[in-house]
């Protein structure tokens, strides 16, 4: 009356695809612990810290406050002078190694002689830790022993500048060193992404009579505008978290000219202990990084 070798064959197959699907889950599941552990739930904490005063070197647990630590950051100057420095780093900086990073892609495109060597040592500096690129130009920028000084004595300048000390020069010895090192990141993935342009494109044009500026103008910059603006957004979004390099070489100052708003943030947290408003001005710098990368997505649709 029954088939039961069919039912088995049934249950069987139910069961080896109820088993599959665990095997799935169980790879899943820890990194999605992982993430909730260390990512999901401190951003969910620290949100809730934005309505709450919460003193870290006191005992007294979080006490709801409304909108007052949003209110604090607000008419903090010196949270505004952060993110002033933190834009002129960005604006800056961002520039430079874009038009930096263009030329020596448009440089290294076709055939150099030692090509695959000094492609090598141009990129160096984003192989290295930003602690350690801190403490080589921290040493190198010394103004008693430093080798920057040293060689300025062969132009004359006997007295030592003190690059890091002085309101005028160490926002842009900052902003230098930032170039130096991110450069790089442009210049390789604008020499990627000119490497995968169809060589039958400039032939093409070089037919019909198109210079070398042509070229560029014409058919490499318009190709290679998604890459461009990839690069840009995930620069400007690094300039914002812009902290080990400028805590290594000046601490935020002199007289906090070149305090950065990720280490103005974290100050606040860990030096002034105000938990609190530190998670406002995390939220706050979220937000604008949120509005910048999607005006610069918007801006690429429209084009």
């Amino acid at each position: 009356m029954f088939n039961t070798p069919f039912i088995d064959n049934k249950y069987e197959k139910m069961f080896k695809k109820f088993k599959k699907r665990i095997d799935k889950i169980s790879l899943v599941v820890p990194a999605a612990a992982v993430l909730i552990l260390f990512s999901i739930y401190p951003l969910i904490y620290s949100f809730r810290l934005i309505f709450c005063k919460w003193i870290l070197s006191r005992p007294d647990p979080p006490v709801f406050v409304g909108l007052s630590n949003i209110k604090s950051i607000l008419l903090d100057v010196r949270f505004w002078n952060s993110l002033k420095v933190t834009l002129i780093i960005l604006i800056i900086g961002v520039s430079v190694e874009f038009i930096l990073g263009l030329f020596l892609a448009l440089l290294f495109k076709g055939k150099v002689f030692g090509r695959r060597i000094l492609v090598s040592l141009i990129i160096i500096p984003i192989m290295i830790s930003p602690m350690v690129i801190g403490i080589i130009w921290r040493f190198m920028l010394n103004p008693e022993i430093g080798i920057i000084n040293y060689f300025l004595k062969f132009f004359g300048i006997i007295e030592p500048i003190i690059w890091l000390g002085n309101v005028k020069y160490a926002l842009p010895v900052i902003i230098l060193i930032d170039i130096w090192q991110w450069t790089p990141f442009m210049f390789l993935i604008f020499l990627s992404g000119m490497q995968g342009i169809p060589t039958t494109l400039y032939e093409a044009a070089e037919v019909d009579g198109a210079s070398e500026l042509g070229l560029v103008r014409h058919i490499t910059i318009p190709t290679l505008k998604p890459i461009m603006f990839i690069g840009i957004i995930i620069r400007s979004i690094d300039s914002f978290k812009l902290f080990d390099l400028v805590y290594i070489l000046t601490r935020g100052g002199p007289v906090n000219s070149t305090e950065t708003a990720s280490l103005y943030t974290y100050k606040v947290g860990f030096n002034f202990f105000n938990m609190g408003e530190a998670s406002a001005m995390s939220y706050f710098l979220l937000i604008i990084v949120t509005i910048l990368a999607q005006m610069f997505i918007s801006k690429r649709e429209i084009i």
